[in-house]
C-alpha cells in the first residue's frame, strides 16, 4: 500500500514547504527537495521542512497522504530516502542551551493519531522519528547521536521517540539511498508510550540545527505499507490447522496401529 503521494517530488501541488525561525532555504525544483539552514547564535533552533500530510492542534496543513494506515499488526512500515548533504559544520558552541550542545539534524518524522483523542486540539499525539544523520557538538569534538531518544515536547505536549537508522558518515554531495523498516521502532514507540492502534496522518523530511549550518538534498521520499508475512491473526489460523492435521495422523497411526496387533 503506497502511503506518500509523489515519493519523486514530481508535484509540487503534493507537498508543502515551511520552516522555523530565520535563516533558512527550502525549494522544490526538477524533482528534488533542496533544504538549508543555519544559526550562529545558539539560542534558538532553525530548521525547514517538506511536509505531507496533517498536523495535529491545528498546524501546518499539507496535502493528504495518499493513504492513511492504523498501525495495528497486520502491515510493516517501511521507509526509503535518497539524498545527499552539503558543507555541515558547527559555528557556534551554546553554553546556555541544549545541554551545552550544538546538533545538525537530518531525518524524517511520523506523526499518529492516538485513538480516542482530537486530532485537532490539545491532546498529545505520538512522534515517531528516523534519525538519519544527528551530528552533535561540546566544543571540542564532533559525535554522531545514536541512542534511542524519548521525550514529550514543550510545544503541543507530543510524545516523541526518535531511533537510528543509518548507521554511515556519509560525504558530502554524495548521494545515499536508505531503505528501512520502520516497523520496530514503532513498535518500541508503542510500547514506550502505552498507545494502541494509532493512525499515521503525517510525514516530513527535515533538515534543523542549533549552533550549526548544512544543506541537504531529497532526490526521493517514499513510505510504503506490506502486509506482513505472518500477520497474528494468520499465524493463529495456520497453529489451529497444523494442530488438527496433526491429531487426524495420531488417530490414523492409532487406528492403524489397532488394526496391525488385532491380526
Amino acid at each position: 500500500m503506497q502511503i506518500i503521494r509523489d515519493p519523486d517530488f514530481e508535484q509540487g501541488e503534493a507537498w508543502l514547504l515551511r520552516g522555523w525561525y530565520s535563516n533558512y532555504t527550502h525549494v522544490l525544483q526538477n524533482g528534488v527537495v533542496y533544504l538549508n539552514v543555519s544559526d550562529n547564535a545558539g539560542t534558538f533552533w532553525v530548521g525547514c521542512k517538506a511536509q505531507q500530510g496533517s498536523m495535529p492542534h491545528g498546524w501546518s496543513q499539507a496535502p493528504p497522504l495518499q493513504n492513511t494506515i492504523t498501525f495495528t499488526g497486520d502491515y510493516k512500515i517501511f521507509l526509503e530516502v535518497k539524498f545527499k548533504l552539503g558543507n555541515w559544520r558547527f559555528l557556534k558552541y551554546p553554553t546556555q542551551s541544549e545541554n551545552n550542545l550544538s546538533w545538525i539534524n537530518f531525518g524524517v518524522a511520523f506523526w499518529f493519531h492516538r485513538p480516542g483523542t482530537v486530532w485537532s486540539g490539545n491532546d498529545s499525539q505520538m512522534v515517531v522519528g528516523a534519525k538519519i544523520v544527528w551530528l552533535k557538538y561540546n566544543g571540542q569534538t564532533v559525535d554522531k547521536q545514536t541512542q534511542d531518544i524519548y521525550f514529550q515536547g514543550d510545544v503541543g505536549n507530543d510524545l516523541h521517540s526518535l531511533f537510528d537508522v543509518y548507521d554511515e558518515n556519509p560525504a558530502n554531495h554524495d548521494w545515499v539511498t536508505v531503505h528501512v523498516d520502520m516497523t520496530p521502532c514503532i513498535q518500541k514507540a508503542m510500547k514506550h508510550w502505552n498507545v494502541e492502534n494509532p493512525t499515521l496522518m503525517n510525514v516530513e523530511v527535515y533538515l534543523e540545527t542549533i549552533g550549526g549550518e548544512g544543506e541537504v538534498w531529497i532526490d526521493r521520499l517514499n513510505v510504503y505499507a506490506a502486509l506482513t508475512s505472518e500477520p497474528p491473526h494468520s499465524l493463529l489460523q495456520n497453529e489451529l490447522v497444523y494442530a488438527l492435521i496433526l491429531l487426524i495422523i495420531i488417530f490414523a497411526c492409532i487406528i492403524v496401529f489397532k488394526g496391525m496387533m488385532g491380526k
